[in-house]
C-alpha cells in the first residue's frame, strides 16, 4: 500500500511538471492560427472572400447559409472589416476553443495539438465552417465525461452553435450515448448502425437520403454499380480506416489489461465515444467529402491513447521513472503513427500529389508571415 501511495504521488508530481511548460503548446496553436489566419489563398479562400465580400442583410436568415457563420460574418462586415481581418479573427476564436477542449480533457496538450496539427489540420481549417464546428465538438466531448442535467444542456447547447456554423454537425447528437454505462450496449448499437448504414449506402446508389426508392432496389444495375463502386473505388479506404481503427481498439486494450500494472483511467465516457466512432466509418462510402466526418474525431483518439497511464507497484521510485516514460514514449509513437498515416494515404499512397499543391502549399507559399 506504501509503494502504491508512492506511485500516485509520484503520478501528481509527473503530470504537473507537464502543466508547467505551456510554451510548446501555445507555439503549436501559434503556427495553426499564422498558417491559416494569415493566408491569402487556398483551395477555399476565394468562395469564402466572396460570400463576405457579397453578404447584405437579406442572408442573415437564408437556408443557403448557416445562421451562426452568416452572422458572425455580417457583425464583422457591418463594423467594416475586410475578410482577411475577418478570416484571422476567426481562426484564432477556432485554436482558442480547440486548445480549450483539449485542455479540458488531457493534460498533455502539447502531443495532441502537434498531431492535430498534422492531420486533420491542413485540410480543414481552410474549411471555416467545418472547422469551427469540429473544435466546438471536441469542447463538447468535455460535458460527456459525467452525466448530469448541467453538462448535457451544455452539450446540447454546443452542439446547437456548432449546427449554426456547420448544419453536419447534428449528426453528433449520437454521441449523447456515450452515457450509456452498459459498454455492451454501446458496442451493440455501434455495430448495428454502422452495418445498417453500410447497406443503406449499398443500395442506395452512393447517396443515403437522396432516393428512398434506391435504397430498397435490390435489383438492377444500380446495386451492382453499387457494389463494384465500394469494392473496386472506396476499397482502400474502407480498408486503411477499418486497420486503423481496430488497430487503435487493439492498442488501448492491450495496453489496458497488461498484467501487473494499476491503472489510472477515469475516461469510461470517451472510451464509449471511441466505440461510437465505428458508426461514422461507413459514410466514407458516400464520397471523399464524408472522410472528415470520422477524422473530426481523430483528437479523441490522440487523447485516449496518451491520457493512458500505468503504476508498476513492485517498482522503486527510480524504475518507476524509466518505466512511466518508456509507457508515454511508446504511446507518443503509437498515436504519432496516425496522423501521419492518414497523410500519408490521403496524398501519396493514393497518388493526389496535385491535391497536397492544391490545398496544403498555398497555405505556406500565399501567407502574410512569409511576405
Amino acid at each position: 500500500m506504501k509503494v502504491n501511495t508512492m506511485g500516485i504521488e509520484l503520478r501528481k508530481k509527473h503530470i504537473f511538471r507537464g502543466r508547467k511548460n505551456n510554451f510548446p503548446s501555445l507555439f503549436i496553436c501559434f503556427l495553426m492560427i499564422a498558417i491559416a489566419g494569415l493566408s491569402t489563398n487556398n483551395a477555399d479562400y476565394r468562395f469564402y472572400e466572396y460570400s463576405y465580400n457579397n453578404l447584405s442583410e437579406a442572408h442573415l436568415f437564408s437556408t443557403m447559409n448557416e445562421i451562426g457563420y452568416t452572422l458572425f460574418s455580417y457583425l464583422f462586415k457591418s463594423f467594416g472589416f475586410g475578410y482577411q481581418i475577418f478570416l484571422f479573427v476567426f481562426i484564432c476564436c477556432s485554436v482558442v476553443i480547440l486548445y480549450i477542449g483539449i485542455s479540458r480533457l488531457t493534460d498533455k496538450t502539447f502531443p495532441v495539438l502537434l498531431f492535430y496539427f498534422i492531420w486533420p489540420y491542413p485540410y480543414r481549417a481552410i474549411q471555416l465552417r467545418f472547422f469551427i464546428s469540429s473544435v466546438l465538438l471536441l469542447l463538447g466531448i468535455s460535458y460527456l465525461k459525467e452525466y448530469n442535467l448541467k453538462n448535457l444542456f451544455k452539450y446540447l447547447l454546443v452542439i446547437i452553435i456548432a449546427t449554426s456554423m456547420h448544419s453536419s454537425s447534428v449528426i453528433y447528437l449520437l454521441m449523447l450515448l456515450a452515457y450509456i454505462r452498459k459498454r455492451h450496449v454501446i458496442i451493440t448499437i455501434a455495430m448495428l448502425s454502422s452495418i445498417f448504414i453500410l447497406i443503406m449506402s449499398l443500395l442506395g446508389s452512393f447517396s443515403l437520403f437522396g432516393n428512398i426508392s434506391a435504397m430498397f432496389s435490390f435489383l438492377g444495375e444500380n446495386w451492382r454499380d453499387s457494389i463494384k463502386y465500394l469494392t473496386f473505388n472506396r476499397g482502400n479506404t474502407y480498408i486503411f480506416y477499418y486497420v486503423a481503427y481496430f488497430a487503435i481498439i487493439l492498442y488501448v486494450h492491450l495496453i489496458k489489461s497488461a498484467k501487473n500494472r494499476q491503472i489510472y483511467y477515469n475516461n469510461a465516457s470517451l472510451l464509449n465515444l471511441l466505440y461510437l466512432s465505428f458508426i461514422f466509418i461507413p459514410l466514407i462510402s458516400l464520397g471523399d467529402s464524408f472522410e472528415r466526418y470520422f477524422e473530426v474525431q481523430l483528437p479523441l483518439f490522440y487523447i485516449i491513447i496518451v491520457n493512458d497511464q500505468h503504476l508498476y507497484n513492485q517498482f522503486a521510485y527510480n524504475s518507476y521513472e524509466i518505466r512511466i516514460k518508456k509507457i508515454e514514449m511508446v504511446n507518443f509513437c503509437f498515436a504519432f503513427c496516425i496522423p501521419i498515416g492518414v497523410f500519408y494515404r490521403k496524398f501519396l499512397a493514393t497518388g493526389r500529389i496535385e491535391s497536397f499543391q492544391r490545398v496544403i502549399m498555398p497555405l505556406l507559399k500565399d501567407n502574410l508571415l512569409f511576405k
